[in-house]
């Protein structure tokens, strides 16, 4: 008990589905921090995270360090008590001493009386499963702490309790709509459907290149290649429906147009509304390209992923009013 494992990984571990498995395991075994520190490592463009795990306790941390406090990369100083981030216990937030996850073994490091500072918690607006009002805290800098006293393995996102009452303000996009995703360049390459020099009748191969907020580029051949647009259900059979295309984008944003003419694309997110769903895609498109759920991505899953993910893309809320 007690024992403690320190760990240096990538951001991609806190919400890829690659290792549920592996927060699942130590949630199970103990209590798991999470330090996040940014992009700390020289000519290295990955941010990162300090895991610190602590066998036989419970629950998750997650910390916000990467408004300089501390430093990881070249061990500079371990910042003040103003540049920490609170951990938010019960009714007050408390400001420790800087928790520097690669010093606090066997009780060293660890908040003690002189070192903390109490704060009255501010009004929540609402609460979310697994998150208290009171174990998401802002600062004035926008930094802050979660703090969920049981953890199960699910994602580690910066929630707030405003951003989750946001997420729960609609149905999750992934219930309504199945997510797929586009054919891949060796099907295409070995589909002897493509050539790259156009034939009458034929329609280029769309990329993501050819896909901005509400719009599609029909004309211009991203990829090289052009097909017979009937040809495309042979690949995948939703490229024969309009659907709503949503880009497989770089940075947290989410970029969308709805494919009226069923062309054949090789990448990004292809979104097929269930059975039984009657979509407005005016209303849809504009709500999806729409500043607030730019900042709700942004907000909690800051540059954990260099793309969108499908699991990011499934709990997106959808509010009724996209709904027929």
């Amino acid at each position: 008990p007690n024992s403690k494992l320190v760990f240096i990984v990538p951001t991609t571990w806190l919400i890829l589905d690659d290792f549920s498995r592996l927060r699942q395991f130590l949630a199970e075994r103990g209590r798991v921090e999470v330090f996040y520190v940014g992009r700390v490592f020289p000519k290295v463009n990955v941010s990162a995270v300090v895991l610190r795990f602590t066998l036989g306790g419970r629950g998750l941390a997650l910390y916000d360090m990467a408004n300089g406090g501390w430093r990881i990369a070249n061990g500079e100083g371990r910042g003040t008590d103003s540049e920490v981030t609170p951990i938010v216990t019960s009714s007050v937030a408390i400001s420790p001493s800087p928790p520097n996850p690669l010093s606090r073994v066997a009780g060293e490091g660890e908040p003690n009386a002189q070192h903390m500072q109490a704060a009255p918690l501010s009004h929540a607006v609402g609460e979310g499963p697994g998150v208290r009002a009171e174990d998401s805290r802002r600062r004035p800098n926008g930094g802050f702490a979660v703090s969920k006293p049981t953890y199960a393995g699910e994602l580690i996102r910066f929630e707030t309790p405003e951003w989750l009452e946001f997420e729960q303000s609609g149905a999750p996009l992934g219930e309504l709509f199945h997510i797929h995703f586009a054919a891949r360049s060796p099907e295409f390459r070995n589909s002897g459907l493509v050539r790259t020099a156009p034939q009458a009748g034929d329609v280029p191969v769309l990329t993501g290149r050819n896909l901005a907020a509400g719009q599609i580029n029909y004309e211009t051949c991203y990829s090289g290649w052009w097909m017979r647009r009937e040809d495309g259900v042979k690949l995948r059979r939703f490229y024969g429906a309009p659907h709503l295309v949503v880009g497989h984008t770089k940075g947290m944003r989410l970029v969308c147009a709805v494919d009226w003419r069923c062309y054949p694309w090789r990448e990004e997110y292809h979104l097929m509304p269930r059975e039984g769903v009657q979509v407005d895609w005016g209303a849809l498109e504009r709500y999806l390209n729409g500043e607030q759920v730019q900042a709700y991505l942004q907000a909690l899953y800051r540059d954990f992923t260099p793309h969108l993910t499908k699991t990011m893309l499934e709990r997106v809320p959808v509010p009724l009013s996209a709904l027929l």
